[in-house]
């Protein structure tokens, strides 16, 4: 199969044909392929970014310590969020790819919906990794509070027009578990956003997959 053959999403698709056909070839984008791929490169990056959590005052809160394993768990889902979302974004390039046989207005916008998904999650991982209270963090506490409110918009699709299935991931029920996930990040990232610069605890910030060793 080569780009001739096949139907791209967008311009960003187009350009960077050979790498999408590249790693097309290996089989990457089949989904038992990079689903188990993506969920071990998050764990990994999860077990890198604990470590730090553990060493820069994260859990020195009263709250984030009495719910330690809910908020690991979330954290855990920001990390799979970062590494999933990101070959989700490239597998959508193709419409192929996608699950749409028919064109809609919305398809040139999937792949850059999950990557600004994946920005969010970053995001979000630089803060646990840091855990300091400074201008920048504040800023990336906004942006990934916008990026909740369209968590909760999609929510809120779900819960008025899918109909609620209970083993169903993506029904009408998934909306209420987004906000009550999501309601908790939120929460997370309130109080870090209002956290005083002199209450934070500095903590240099190595490279997402780097040296870990900044324990104190």
């Amino acid at each position: 199969m080569t780009a001739e053959t096949i139907t791209y999403t967008n311009a960003l698709g187009e350009v960077i044909a050979p790498f999408l056909l590249a790693v097309r070839s290996t089989g990457f984008f089949e989904v038992y392929v990079y689903l188990p791929l993506m969920t071990i490169l998050a764990i990994f990056i999860f077990r890198r970014t604990y470590h730090l959590m553990m060493a820069n005052g994260t859990f020195d809160s009263p709250l984030r310590q009495r719910y330690r394993y809910v908020i690991l768990s979330l954290y855990f889902m920001i990390c799979f969020f970062f590494t999933g979302v990101i070959a989700v974004a490239f597998k959508t390039m193709i419409l192929e790819e996608t699950d749409y046989t028919e064109a809609h207005w919305f398809i040139t916008y999937v792949s850059y919906l999950h990557f600004y998904i994946a920005s969010v999650s970053l995001a979000y991982i630089y803060l646990m990794r840091t855990n300091r209270s400074s201008l920048f963090s504040r800023v990336l506490s906004v942006y990934i509070q916008v990026g909740f409110l369209g968590a909760y918009l999609i929510g809120i699709d779900r819960i008025v027009n899918e109909p609620w299935v209970l083993l169903d991931p993506t029904s009408g029920l998934s909306g209420f578990y987004m906000f009550a996930i999501f309601g908790v990040l939120h929460f997370d990232v309130l109080v870090r956003l209002l956290q005083p610069c002199n209450n934070a605890v500095l903590v240099s910030a190595p490279t997402m997959i780097g040296d870990d060793n900044a324990k104190s």
